[in-house]
């Protein structure tokens, strides 16, 4: 009993001190802003989506969806390239929820994907 108390109590000390604050909402468009934690860009080369998992001042971790032929196919502001991106990365985003945790940015043209080292980093 005492060896999976070792083992729950961190993870319920981790999920106590969670930086979000909210939950995503289930639809509809957001800002987000935070660091990268991993980069998944290999589903592009096969016309899919792109992922970038981001530990949001927000919303906890989300994960910004880059579609393939986001240059062909979206009207959103692609201000950094995801190829030049690194764990650690500040982003800020803006785009439509899509399902748990994701959003895509693509739909509409106030949709962006920027830096935001050059903002005083978020909390």
């Amino acid at each position: 009993m005492r060896s999976v108390l070792v083992l729950i109590l961190p993870v319920l000390l981790l999920a106590a001190c969670s930086k979000a604050g909210e939950r995503l909402p289930a639809s509809g468009d957001v800002l987000v802003k935070g660091a990268v934690l991993r980069i998944d860009d290999e589903p592009m080369f096969r016309d899919g989506d792109g992922r970038i998992w981001v530990d949001s001042t927000d919303y906890g971790t989300v994960v910004l969806l880059v579609p393939a032929r986001r240059h062909q196919l979206c009207s959103a502001n692609y201000q950094v390239d995801i190829g030049q991106l690194a764990e650690g990365s500040l982003l800020r985003a803006r785009g439509a929820v899509t399902g748990s945790g994701e959003i895509r940015i693509c739909a509409d043209d106030s949709h962006f994907l920027a830096s935001a080292a050059g903002q005083s980093p978020p909390p």
